[in-house]
């Protein structure tokens, strides 16, 4: 039986909807962006091009993102790196109190105030930091949002920040846990974290969830206190992503599976074959053409019926949500954003109401990727560069001016450090 939740907030608006959660971000994801990249004749094929006995090796620039690529470099020369490895934003995150991102190095950066340990030192809240180095080298994906987690070159994840509810995949513990130290899973290739639990994602296509699972996001049944590293019973996983208490997969196939929100067991999304999967204040995927359509918390209770975002088309990268904007990239490296902009969030320079319909980012151009926080927005451009703007609070634009007053930028503001 649906449990109706006590409204939190109001997230991404898809033609008049209000959908809402809150989370972290997608990255290491597929670049199709065509209708025909991923689907046959009759189903749908696995990513790589091969068939259910298997997949011919990875081809850097075969048209084809590989289970072991990040994107393809003949599908999308732009956002993607020579090495079809990886991408120049792939590792750029912002959440309510803090942004995290790193550089061409893999040199983890990490700002705005110190509430919960993230920044590997004790708490330190009403004090708003400049871009300080995390020790830890070569990192590759990383996600904030009151834990923050980051996965190096090795595929250890590492996380850091409250443990209340094992968080951090740990056993619950009274403080925060300051100490970046690897996690005891399996190698992986993504990780996310949202609410009070967090997901990776193996090399070899299997999931993990932890911490609290009051609402069945780590692994679809409800259940209180804390919750270690679970394995989830599904395979071929690509992509995942998670909100503040749910999460969700996407297959090589394109099959997106949801779990969480107070909703019982898995269950597969109503949708076409899935391109690229995002979390945050909505869940919401990016389909053939580039188009986004996103589902979740809608007036107290949980819609699973995907709805588009007006007037997006021709992305080829989803952001992140927060939990009343989303915004996305296209093929020429242009921003777009829709939904709320009190802030100043939607980056055109100027406040005002609600945008039911998607828009251009007309503070910054040449956009790599780009990530919503709560009344803020940053995004990596190019040229290495991280910009922001919005609201300052707990400096999550990388100044700390107006921290403590809620100072709103519509220009950008450059966080240091990168490059």
């Amino acid at each position: 039986m649906r449990t109706t939740r006590l409204a939190r907030g109001f997230a991404l608006v898809a033609s008049g909807l209000v959908l809402s959660a809150c989370g972290a971000r997608s990255d290491l994801t597929a670049q199709g962006g065509h209708d025909g990249d991923i689907v046959g004749s009759g189903g749908s094929a696995p990513l790589g091009g091969g068939s259910a006995g298997g997949s011919p090796p990875a081809i850097c620039g075969d048209g084809i993102v590989a289970p072991d690529e990040a994107c393809d470099v003949a599908i999308d020369a732009v956002l993607c790196d020579p090495s079809c490895r990886g991408r120049q934003a792939r590792t750029l995150s912002l959440s309510s109190v803090q942004g995290l991102a790193t550089d061409e190095t893999g040199t983890a950066r990490i700002w705005g105030t110190n509430f919960f340990g993230t920044f590997g030192a004790p708490p330190l809240p009403n004090v708003a930091s400049l871009p300080i180095e995390l020790p830890i080298a070569d990192v590759v994906d990383v996600s904030a949002h009151t834990a923050a987690c980051v996965l190096d070159g090795g595929g250890s994840v590492r996380c850091a920040g409250p443990n209340d509810l094992g968080q951090l995949g740990l056993p619950p513990s009274g403080g925060a846990v300051v100490a970046y130290d690897p996690m005891a899973i399996p190698p992986a290739m993504q990780v996310v974290t949202a609410g009070q639990h967090g997901c990776a994602l193996a090399t070899d296509g299997s999931l993990r969830c932890w911490g609290r699972n009051g609402s069945g996001e780590v692994d679809g049944t409800v259940t209180f206190g804390w919750v270690a590293p679970t394995l989830l019973p599904l395979a071929d996983i690509v992509e995942i992503a998670a909100t503040d208490e749910g999460s969700c997969a996407r297959s090589r196939q394109g099959e997106v599976t949801c779990w969480g929100d107070q909703e019982p067991g898995l269950r597969v999304i109503a949708l076409p074959v899935a391109h690229e999967l995002s979390g945050g204040g909505a869940p919401c995927s990016r389909i053939g053409g580039g188009e986004v359509r996103c589902w979740g918390w809608r007036d107290g209770s949980y819609d699973a019926t995907p709805h588009a975002i007006a007037g997006v088309s021709s992305l080829v990268r989803l952001g992140r949500s927060s939990l009343a904007h989303g915004c996305g990239v296209d093929a020429q490296g242009r921003g777009v954003c829709w939904g709320a902009n009190g802030f100043g969030e939607l980056g055109r320079g100027a406040l005002g109401g609600v945008d039911d319909e998607a828009g251009p980012v007309t503070v910054v151009t040449s956009l790599a990727a780009i990530e919503a926080g709560d009344n803020a927005t940053c995004a990596r451009l190019l040229d290495g560069r991280v910009a922001c703007w919005g609201s300052n609070q707990n400096g999550r634009l990388g100044t700390t001016e107006g921290a403590w007053v809620q100072q709103v930028f519509l220009a950008p503001v450059f966080v240091p450090g990168f490059p």
